[in-house]
Parts: C-alpha cells; sequence; structure tokens
C-alpha cells in the first residue's frame, strides 16, 4: 500500500466522487460548509484539508477515508486473505482453539475501545 497519497491523487477522488452523485462544486461547498473556491483548490490539488474536513468529506460522500486517502475501501488491503485461509487450514485443532481465543481477545478489546 502507498502510504504517500498526493494532494493531486486526493482531489481527483473527490472530484470523481462529486460527479458520480451529480453535484456542483457549489452544492458540494454548501453541504460541507466550506467556500466553493476551496472545494476547488481540494479537487485541483492546491490546498490540503484538516482531519475535520476529511471526516466531513467522507460523511458527505459515504465514503472511508481510506477511498480518499489511498484509493480503496478495502479495511484488509495488503492481507491476502487466500494466504491465512490456507494458513489456518493447516493447524491442529489446538492451534485452532489458541486462534479462536486470541480472535475472541481482539475482538472484545476493539469493541471496548
Amino acid at each position: 500500500m502507498n502510504y504517500m497519497t498526493s494532494a493531486t491523487e486526493i482531489g481527483q477522488r473527490i472530484r470523481s466522487c462529486r460527479k458520480s452523485i451529480g453535484l456542483t462544486q457549489a452544492e458540494i461547498a454548501e453541504k460541507m460548509d466550506l467556500s466553493i473556491n476551496y472545494v476547488s483548490d481540494l479537487e485541483n490539488g492546491k490546498k490540503n484539508m484538516s482531519i475535520l474536513t476529511m471526516a466531513s468529506l467522507c460523511k458527505c460522500f459515504d465514503k472511508s477515508a481510506d477511498y480518499f486517502l489511498y484509493g480503496t475501501e478495502d479495511k484488509n488491503a495488503g492481507i491476502d486473505m487466500e494466504k491465512v485461509i490456507e494458513f489456518v487450514s493447516t493447524l491442529s485443532n489446538q492451534q485452532l482453539d489458541h486462534l479462536q481465543t486470541y480472535v475472541n481477545s481482539l475482538i472484545q478489546l476493539k469493541s471496548e475501545a
């Protein structure tokens, strides 16, 4: 996964989302309480946005930050699930029990966070 995304790439994704739902820059600006010039600058890669603007953008377009930053909605990007399944299928029953305990602990930790 590329961790260095340019403002231009993010801007292209913003423009693509906006056009896909048939809205103008003015309509997005109004919806997000931003200036039209700022939306234009974002789309053209001339400005960076704050975390709050990113959160608003994600909500406005119903997309994850991963989409705007990395171009993917896949939260498992970079994980080869076939290899994981292949590996798990080779485990003994005792190892599977340990893995299940570990996964359950992770789920509990995440739900408490």
